[in-house]
C-alpha cells in the first residue's frame, strides 16, 4: 500500500496486526508469570523456615542455653525459657507446610544437637504440586538441610505427596 510523501503514522490493519501479536504474546506470558510467582512464594517460605531452625541453633550455641522452635498453626516461634527472641507468621494461601513428627517439638542445646529421636522431615507444598514443593530435613546433630525442589531428601528420588 502506498502512501504519499508527507504521511506518517500507522495505517488500521498494522494496528490491529500489532494488537493481535501483543495479544498472543501475552496469552503465553501471564500464566507462566503466575506459575513463576507461585514457584517463588513456596521457595521463600522454605527458606525463611530453614533461616528460623538455623537462627534457633545458633542462638542455642552463642546463648549457650537451650533454645525451642514451637508451631502453633501457621505462627513458629523460637523462644528461651523465658523470652520469644524470633516469630515468624507463614501465610497458608501460599503454601502448607506439613511435618514428621507432628507437631514438631526441637530444642537445640547449648552445643547446637537437636532433642530429635530421629531426622526431621518439613515438606513446603501448595495444592499437592510436587514439581514446586520443598522437603527441609533436620537432623539430630541439630543441622538443617532444604533439599532440591520436588525430590525427597535423597536429592534423587521424587516426592509422591505433600506429607513427610
Amino acid at each position: 500500500m502506498s502512501r504519499p510523501l508527507g504521511m506518517r503514522g500507522f495505517s488500521l490493519i498494522e494496528l490491529l496486526a500489532a494488537i493481535v501479536l501483543m495479544g498472543i504474546a501475552l496469552a503465553i506470558a501471564v500464566p507462566n508469570f503466575a506459575f513463576l510467582i507461585r514457584k517463588s512464594h513456596i521457595e521463600t517460605q522454605a527458606q525463611t523456615l530453614n533461616s528460623l531452625l538455623q537462627f534457633a541453633r545458633s542462638e542455642a550455641v552463642v546463648r549457650r542455653a537451650p533454645i525451642t522452635v514451637s508451631r502453633a498453626g501457621n505462627v513458629w516461634r523460637v523462644s528461651t525459657a523465658t523470652q520469644t527472641l524470633r516469630e515468624e507468621t507463614f501465610n497458608s494461601e501460599q503454601a502448607t507446610i506439613k511435618s514428621n513428627p507432628d507437631p514438631l517439638a526441637l530444642t537445640y542445646t547449648s552445643s547446637g544437637t537437636s532433642s530429635l529421636a530421629a531426622t526431621a522431615n518439613i515438606t513446603i507444598c501448595r495444592d499437592n504440586d510436587l514439581t514446586t514443593a520443598f522437603v527441609l530435613t533436620v537432623d539430630r546433630s541439630g543441622s538443617s538441610r532444604l533439599h532440591t525442589r520436588g525430590l525427597k531428601s535423597d536429592n534423587k528420588t521424587v516426592l509422591a505427596s505433600c506429607n513427610p
